[in-house]
């Protein structure tokens, strides 16, 4: 389960510990949506300034971003 923030952070829990197994820096603004993708081990996520981020599960950091120009933020993310 994936979780982003208000502190521009997205939380990864371990579902079976219920605990955060990570937690993403990438953003400096609100995160306002998540996706995941069932056939990669990488988690979407956009900010409330347009900017989104490809988060690898495995290295533990963004891997690409992206940026909508004149964006109004990013309200829903599909991945």
């Amino acid at each position: 389960m994936a979780a982003g923030c208000a502190d521009g952070t997205v939380k990864v829990w371990e579902l079976r510990s219920k605990e955060v197994s990570v937690t993403f820096r990438s953003h400096s603004d609100p995160v306002t949506s998540v996706a995941w993708n069932a056939t990669d081990s990488n988690v979407a996520s956009g900010s409330s300034s347009g900017e989104i981020f490809l988060n690898s599960l495995v290295s533990g950091v963004a891997v690409a971003n992206f940026k909508h120009k004149n964006s109004m933020g990013t309200k829903d993310l599909k991945y």
